[in-house]
């Protein structure tokens, strides 16, 4: 096990270059824990941040034999080794690994501690079975979509940017990455024969979605998709996903919906059957930023009352 695909050296590059780092703890010449962040210097501020287009940030820590205090005894100290690595900031905000589920460590280091959700379809899954756990709108979706469009792998990612701009334009939303980090990320992971890009298209060549998944031998993840806004009724979404659940199937991976906090995003992955999976949410502030915090809070309380 090496952990996520988020805090794999090559992804940290390729997403977030010389602004991310990656603390480990090694023993016997081996990698014994890690976790990673990025900073970037915003307002005057120096914060701590996920790195762009992941979803987890660790920590990974290598399995224990140990009795169960025990492990809690060697988390807390790994969780301290990790974290007097990193950087001074004045801000941090970060999701944990669903695997790791001891916020404990954190707590007693000042940070506060909530709770996201993502759902994941678990490895072994049979397909037959996974089938049947799927709402019967979304097996009538892809069944629909199946009679209007063709799905067929492509390597062009910009096919895959063109239908994400069109759905941010369209929810009249800024993406918080750059279509060249994307571009940068896509060749480091064709490099590895780690990502799959699947198109929607219907018989007049027009593409209706388009979906992009990555995995290693942790999980398969939905990173990206995107669908057209004059074609979205044709369910080709739906069918993207399902065949990604295939291929996570035939690899023996689990599928990481990558779950959204957002109630209607949520409602659709929830659909797929998958099981709902909590993760961690750490966060932090120096004093110089609660007192800005502070400040600006005051700002428009008075603005408010005017």
């Amino acid at each position: 096990m090496i952990g996520s695909i988020f805090i794999e050296p090559w992804w940290l590059e390729a997403v977030a270059g010389s602004s991310h780092g990656l603390a480990t703890i090694c023993a016997d010449k081996k990698e014994k824990a890690k976790m990673a962040y990025v900073v970037k210097q915003s307002g005057g501020l120096r914060r701590a941040v996920m790195p762009p287009l992941s979803q987890f940030i660790g920590p990974w820590i290598e399995p224990s034999n140990a009795k169960y205090a025990k492990q809690l005894s060697q988390q807390k100290d790994i969780v301290e080794g990790l974290l007097e690595q990193f950087p001074k900031y004045d801000t941090l905000t970060l999701n944990l690994d669903p695997s790791f589920m001891n916020g404990l460590p954190f707590i007693w280091r000042g940070f506060d501690v909530s709770v996201g959700y993502t759902y994941v379809l678990q490895s072994g899954s049979d397909i037959e079975e996974v089938w049947k756990g799927l709402l019967p709108k979304i097996r009538t979706d892809i069944k629909k979509a199946e009679r209007a469009v063709k799905v067929s792998e492509h390597n062009d990612v910009s096919i895959l940017l063109n239908q994400i701009d069109k759905t941010f334009h369209r929810q009249n939303k800024t993406k918080a990455y750059s279509n060249e980090t994307v571009i940068r990320l896509d060749k480091a992971l064709v490099d590895r024969s780690q990502r799959l890009l699947l198109v929607a298209e219907d018989d007049e060549g027009r593409v209706h979605a388009a979906a992009y998944f990555v995995w290693n031998e942790d999980a398969m993840h939905y990173l990206l998709g995107g669908a057209d806004p004059d074609l979205r009724n044709s369910g080709a979404t739906s069918l993207l996903l399902w065949h990604g659940i295939q291929a996570a199937v035939e690899k023996g991976l689990p599928f990481n919906f990558e779950g959204s906090m957002v109630e209607g995003i949520e409602r659709f992955f929830r659909a797929f059957g998958g099981r709902q999976v909590p993760y961690l949410r750490i966060s932090k502030e120096s004093r110089k930023a609660a007192l800005r915090r502070l400040v600006k809070e005051l700002a428009r309380l008075v603005g408010g009352r005017r």
